[in-house]
């Protein structure tokens, strides 16, 4: 998101931090900008490098996103698809090469960070890695891939793949002045014939987050009246948040309400609201106007920690 200033964007992500820990926020927009410069200050190139880096955990569910992306290109544009137990067996491996490459310290000879393969948190933080974690993410990678091409892929191709909607890229749209990042993993769509769409969201672990699908259904609003200017009424969308590990049977679609999407819009509202007061102080690169979580437990969580540490 470089190409957007500070104080112009709102992310899921950053709308988390500020509802956390708006020095988070600050850190994420604010602190890190112009980092991807090597000639930046050491500070902005340290925390715009922090801003890449990944958890296992994180760096798992990119790569089964990753995953189901292109598995879900090839079947829609009729190309030839690897056998299941190859694209099990390679998403292992991939992962695993992955890890090797962060290892490496390869990334830190990279010009721009953001363009690193992967950079695990704990190389970045300078601690060791739990190889005991590593092999459960690549198990937890390798389920989930299973799960993909055994149970979803084949229970999609059933309504055929002219309605399918990959998103290739972050996809964007506008409210009150800001560019909102917010954009579904996996969308069908049967429009012009039909208004009907239906969201699915992947999620690697074991339980489905329904408010991200209320704010995808959002997405899925703005986008058509924004581009075509439609008017998509709530009842044409269903959405189902999909724990890849999770039995396909106990899923729940997620309910899709008038009141729903009026409660995200007014917590897209509010940290809007909250960017435009905090925007001067961080153009001023005064991180003591974003106050710090009480929660000290979310520290363990956080890239910024060290060097937050620090920051009074």
């Amino acid at each position: 998101m470089a190409d957007i200033f500070p104080g112009e964007y709102l992310s899921h992500t950053l709308a988390k931090d500020l509802k956390w820990c708006r020095r988070m926020a600050y850190y994420r927009v604010y602190g890190c900008w112009g980092g991807w410069s090597p000639d930046s200050d050491p500070d902005t190139r340290d925390l715009y490098t922090a801003k890449q880096t990944r958890t296992l955990q994180m760096h798992g569910g990119v790569l089964v996103h990753d995953i189901a992306k292109k598995m879900l290109q090839l079947h829609r544009a009729g190309r030839r698809v690897p056998d299941d137990e190859k694209v099990i067996a390679r998403a292992g491996a991939r992962f695993m090469e992955d890890i090797d490459y962060s290892t490496s310290m390869r990334w830190k000879k990279i010009g721009n960070p953001r363009k690193a393969l992967l950079i695990l948190r704990e190389h970045f933080q300078g601690a060791d890695l739990d190889m005991d974690e590593v092999m459960t993410c690549k198990d937890t990678v390798m389920e989930s891939t299973r799960s993909l091409v055994r149970d979803w892929i084949p229970k999609l191709l059933e309504d055929g793949t002219d309605c399918w909607q990959t998103i290739d890229a972050i996809d964007r749209v506008e409210h009150a002045g800001y560019t909102l990042f917010i954009v579904p993993d996996f969308l069908r769509s049967w429009y012009p014939g039909e208004l009907r769409f239906d969201i699915l969201d992947w999620k690697t672990g074991r339980w489905p987050d329904h408010d991200q699908i209320v704010l995808y259904a959002l997405y899925v609003i703005k986008k058509w009246k924004q581009t075509r200017d439609v008017d998509i009424p709530v009842s044409a969308i269903t959405g189902t948040s999909v724990p890849l590990r999770a039995n396909i049977s106990d899923l729940k679609p997620t309910l899709i309400t008038e009141e729903s999407i009026e409660s995200t819009l007014a917590m897209i509202d509010a940290a809007i609201v909250t960017l435009k007061e905090l925007h001067p102080a961080g153009l001023d690169k005064d991180p003591t106007a974003f106050t710090r979580t009480d929660d000290r437990s979310r520290c363990d969580n956080c890239s910024y920690q060290f060097h937050c540490e620090f920051d009074v």
